[in-house]
């Protein structure tokens, strides 16, 4: 965690600015640096292990293998913050212990809200796949040697390229999860922009921080984003809404913490009527499904999402549907042929056979039309 993101950030317990770090190692350029004090910290020190305390409150956030843990208090992973503080007990002088000591005692008497569990089980879920360093190393090299054309396209096409037209400065992104669209479209380094992505899986930021090192990472909720509102240029969520318990309150947070001017784009999967039988027909269900993630998948209404932004004061810059059966029935089909997964002109071809379907036979919502939505928004001004 950059020193130089503090300003940015919020108390999600108390919602007010005011921080303090605890610099226990500091990454200055080629330099590994200990207990660095507050007052020497420049603006471009990554903070590797230490943690930010919020001066009002005494709330101690944990910062571990330079990822900034900035949870609720009845959102908070216990098991995994009485690791990092013994972490950081440690090397930590006398007034940090006792802050440290005074934190694990209230967040034991803290019973987790209904959020709170349904966050923690999306942690565990999306943490398993990379549970090791090996694990977590087999992703890095995954993430940059093959690009997901079947994603990537539509994403540059109908998301990214609005985004680079606002030439944002500050870009938060809401549930990057392994950062492995920014990385693969618009990487900061060669944009010029700060980057702050966050997820609420840990072990997933650590794989971000792997291939995009130059941006920093917060573990947060989506539904209580740790930022100063109207802050960033930018704000983007690759399919991630939908995994909340309220999505539409997930796209008020993002809408919030965007500046006015800034540029907010969405993708995510789109509620259609259920024209199959709860019963039976399980192989044509698998047929016509793309992917399953975790028990939290879930759809977002088209109509409540362009409510919610309109009333957010946002104008829609585009937006596009995308994903039929015809394209599903396809991916199954030859979804395993390398020239699919890794040429353009073969994704390119299927895209535009997706389109013509969607337009010849789904002009109304239904079980053979669109599966995904991309909205590019601006705020207001």
């Amino acid at each position: 965690m950059r020193q130089k993101i503090v300003p940015q950030l919020i108390c999600p317990n108390h919602h007010t600015p005011g921080f303090q770090v605890y610099a226990a190692v500091v990454a200055r350029g080629t330099e590994r640096l200990k207990q660095v004090p507050a007052p020497e910290l420049q603006n471009d020190d990554d903070v590797l292990q230490g943690c930010l305390v919020h001066t009002a409150s005494n709330t101690v956030y944990p910062i571990i293998d330079a990822i900034l843990c900035l949870l609720a208090d009845d959102d908070m992973d216990w098991p995994w913050y009485q690791r990092a503080v013994d972490v950081l007990r440690q090397d930590a002088p006398a007034d940090v212990q006792t802050l440290l000591d005074e934190n694990v005692d209230r967040l034991q008497q803290i019973q987790s809200s209904d959020t709170g569990v349904w966050n923690q089980e999306e942690m565990v879920y999306y943490d398993h796949e990379v549970e090791d360093a090996a694990l977590r190393q087999q992703m890095v090299e995954r993430i940059q040697g093959k690009p997901l054309l079947h994603i990537f396209l539509e994403r540059n096409r109908h998301l990214v390229a609005h985004l680079r037209q606002c030439q944002p400065r500050k870009v938060l992104e809401v549930g990057g999860g392994n950062s492995r669209t920014i990385y693969g479209l618009y990487r900061p380094a060669d944009n010029d922009y700060m980057y702050i992505g966050t997820d609420i899986a840990f072990k997933r930021l650590l794989v971000a921080k792997a291939v995009i090192p130059e941006g920093d990472f917060v573990q947060c909720s989506a539904l209580n984003l740790p930022f100063k509102r109207n802050q960033f240029d930018g704000v983007v969520a690759f399919g991630m809404m939908h995994h909340l318990p309220d999505p539409m309150k997930g796209v008020r947070e993002a809408v919030d913490c965007l500046a006015e001017g800034g540029c907010l784009i969405l993708h995510e999967p789109v509620e259609r009527p259920t024209l199959i039988p709860d019963v039976g027909y399980d192989w044509l269900k698998k047929l016509l499904a793309t992917y399953e993630h975790s028990e939290h998948d879930n759809t977002v209404n088209v109509e409540n999402l362009m409510s919610v932004l309109a009333a957010n004061n946002c104008t829609i810059l585009h937006r596009h549907f995308s994903g039929s059966a015809l394209r599903t029935i396809l991916q199954n089909l030859y979804g395993r042929v390398t020239a699919l997964k890794y040429s353009n002109s073969a994704w390119e071809t299927l895209l535009t056979l997706d389109q013509a379907f969607i337009k010849l036979f789904c002009q109304t919502p239904n079980q053979l039309g669109p599966k995904a939505i991309y909205v590019a928004a601006q705020k207001n001004l």
